[in-house]
């Protein structure tokens, strides 16, 4: 009994860790990626907002689905790795909204395959229906940038990101800390 109880410490201590070092890299993915579109940043706001939320969240996101995530499952390593690059790429696109939006899509998809994905490899039944919460999330999530996107080709880019964000960001608070998801019951 003490060795699984070490075993899950340790689990959650590099769940920890790995959140910390997710959160620190995308922090500054997205100063560098603001410092090149300098020029462009006043339009960019909304872009920002969104992005330091999204870096709020995954850094939960982690810390919470890394524990559950079985050491060496090479499914989660390659969705990790796409999501690294999608932030990066996403970080350095702050002066192009249009461009912003589609890769934030892409990131929300491929965070959707990578619950679905896990949520195969889990055993308690309470870690499936969060993992069911969360894919049911980040699959609105999509939907939202959708939407983010037709704004921007119709024309209302800046009342499209805008509201984007705004809805993002609330979504986040009520994610956070009003009926928080990232909560793992064993």
């Amino acid at each position: 009994m003490s060795d699984l109880r070490e075993e899950k410490i340790h689990t959650i201590r590099y769940a920890e860790g790995q959140a910390r070092l997710g959160g620190t890299v995308f922090l500054i993915f997205g100063v560098l990626g603001a410092l090149v579109s300098a020029p462009n940043l006043t339009s960019a706001v909304p872009l920002l907002i969104f992005y330091g939320t999204l870096v709020v969240n995954t850094y939960f996101s982690i810390r919470c689905f890394g524990a559950i995530t079985r050491p060496g499952d090479r499914s989660q390593k390659i969705a990790d790795g796409i999501l690294v690059v999608l932030y990066l790429l996403l970080a350095l696109s702050f002066a192009n909204a249009l461009i912003f939006v589609a890769l934030a899509i892409l990131l929300f998809k491929v965070s959707t395959i990578k619950y679905i994905l896990l949520s195969t490899t889990v055993e308690f039944p309470s870690h499936k229906r969060l993992l069911r919460r969360k894919i049911y999330i980040n699959a609105t999530g999509t939907l939202l940038c959708v939407f983010a996107l037709g704004g921007i080709f119709l024309g209302y880019g800046m009342v499209a990101l805008w509201s984007w964000t705004l809805v993002f960001v609330i979504a986040n608070i009520y994610l956070l800390i009003v009926n928080p998801l990232y909560v793992l019951n064993d």
